[in-house]
């Protein structure tokens, strides 16, 4: 009688490694779709952040009748309210300009954050330090595709006198925030706009801190508020320190464009270049002379104010998001043709626009 053999078990040397092979091959076909999921994922929670800011402009416009300053410089008065007295002389310079606050502030009573924004005040009105409110990294603040919690940190400070960045800003136009001036016998000559060309910016303006805002309102939105730019996303610098290379790598000014903060060339964009495209045009103290970064997010550092210029930036392929007058949401192509992209930050341009 003859013995049955014993059934074989486990893998041969070769078989063990074509089933590693296939699992790889499997695991390199799947990464990239995991990848794609994750971002627009991420993409979709950036567009979300980005309405939750377009609705809380569109609220404060139905509470104040107008949307907020881009930025102001004027000194806080007795009594708050009362700070548009101080914007309304025929001089180039906000009389007293030395308190300041950009829209961000005004937006976070629209935004869940009431306590911060009147921690901010309290300290605007008695002439103590506001810095902790602007430190505080808020979520709606940030696309998850770009750094979460980013910081500007100037000459290595830490904490509290970090101040936050932020991926959202507003819309100033083609060119400038700060509309052009003439100059006679070497002297600012300023004239307000009756009728500026976009919701956010600056009627008058010489150099630094010398600028009176504007504030928008809807019916000044003649092209249509669904075909004007409210909003749109930029980059952050990736990071929250400076550091000067060929120095010692001493601490120095990081990049500031997305800090929250009341300064005038941080809280805006423009449609000068087409989405992720072009060279952003900053102050000297602006950053971009320590920016390590120029492949990225290129700057240039240009003297004065009157010519500083941020383009829409995302980390998303293709395109950026942005948000319209009627708080809608959209994603750009970065192929969008320049005529359209800066017919859309115009507001009362008579530019037909079809689709984008």
């Amino acid at each position: 009688m003859t013995r049955r053999r014993g059934s074989r078990s486990g893998l041969t040397l070769i078989e063990l490694l074509v089933t590693i092979a296939i699992i790889g091959s499997l695991v390199g076909l799947l990464l990239p779709a995991v990848q794609a999921a994750r971002e627009a994922a991420r993409r979709s929670a950036c567009s979300s952040n980005l309405r939750q800011w377009a609705t809380a402009l569109l609220q404060h416009h139905e509470a104040m009748s107008a949307f907020p300053y881009l930025a102001t410089r004027a000194s806080p008065p007795t009594q708050p309210g009362d700070e548009d007295n101080a914007l309304v002389s025929g001089a180039c310079v906000a009389t007293g300009g030395t308190a300041s606050r950009s829209f961000v502030v005004a937006t976070w009573p629209y935004l869940e954050q009431q306590a911060v924004h009147d921690q901010f005040m309290r300290g605007l009105y008695a002439g103590t330090s506001t810095a902790a409110p602007l430190s505080v990294p808020m979520a709606v603040n940030y696309c998850p595709s770009d750094k979460p919690n980013a910081r500007y940190c100037p000459r290595g400070a830490t904490g509290a006198n970090c101040i936050a960045r932020q991926n959202y800003v507003v819309n100033s136009g083609t060119l400038r925030a700060v509309q052009p001036v003439a100059v006679v016998a070497g002297a600012a000559v300023c004239s307000m706009q009756p009728n500026p060309v976009a919701p956010f910016g600056f009627g008058k303006g010489s150099v630094s801190g010398n600028f009176v805002p504007f504030r928008t309102k809807l019916r000044s939105v003649v092209d249509g508020t669904s075909k004007t730019l409210l909003m749109a996303e930029i980059k952050v610098f990736p990071h929250d320190q400076g550091r000067l290379p060929g120095n010692g790598y001493s601490w120095a000014d990081a990049d500031t464009r997305g800090v929250v903060s009341p300064g005038f060339y941080t809280s805006a964009f423009m449609t000068r270049f087409t989405p992720n495209s072009g060279v952003d045009l900053v102050q000297g103290t602006g950053g971009c002379d320590f920016n390590y970064d120029q492949t990225d997010m290129p700057c240039e550092v240009r003297g004065g104010n009157l010519d500083l210029t941020v383009s829409a930036r995302s980390r998303h392929r293709g395109g950026v998001n942005v948000a319209m007058c009627d708080g809608s949401v959209h994603f750009i192509d970065d192929t969008i043709a320049i005529g359209t992209w800066r017919a859309l930050s115009t507001m009362r341009g008579g530019d037909r626009i079809d689709s984008f």
